[in-house]
């Protein structure tokens, strides 16, 4: 990837913009669709116990959107699959988003969808844990 010139992989593209000395911007579009801000980064010094610490309170802070509910996503040359609680999302560019509750009993087979090969036990774990039908992004889970 080089500054200023777009990459396309499969459905998008990607835009690399130098802001300064030390910031970067990334922005990606599908196909026929506006740029759309992914991140800015910089390139500068990161040490372990940065990340450690970030990493550690993500996993296992009560209040973090990671300790309760699954969150998959998954992107390759035609779509990106988004589980968040069991609440599954498609995106394919030209289309309408796909969304659908993911029932409890499907829930290993879409994780497997996904990537992530699970055990019966830990799926089952999943499934009554938190990961209930209607949870997603700013949503509680049903009761």
């Amino acid at each position: 990837m080089r500054a200023d010139a777009e990459t396309a992989q499969g459905a998008w593209t990607y835009l690399l913009r130098h802001l300064d000395d030390d910031r970067w911007h990334l922005q990606e579009a599908a196909a026929g669709e506006a740029w759309q801000p992914l991140y800015t980064f910089e390139i500068a010094v990161y040490h372990a116990v940065d990340v450690e610490m970030s990493n550690y309170y993500t996993s296992t802070w009560p209040g973090s959107p990671f300790v309760h509910r699954p969150v998959v996503v998954r992107k390759d040359e035609r779509a990106v699959r988004r589980l968040v609680g069991r609440q599954l999302t498609v995106v394919r560019p030209g289309r309408p988003d796909e969304v659908r509750d993911v029932e409890a009993s499907e829930l290993g087979a879409v994780l497997r969808d996904l990537g992530i090969d699970l055990m019966p036990d830990e799926v089952g774990l999943l499934a009554s844990a938190g990961a209930a039908p209607g949870a997603g992004p700013g949503r509680p889970a049903r009761p």
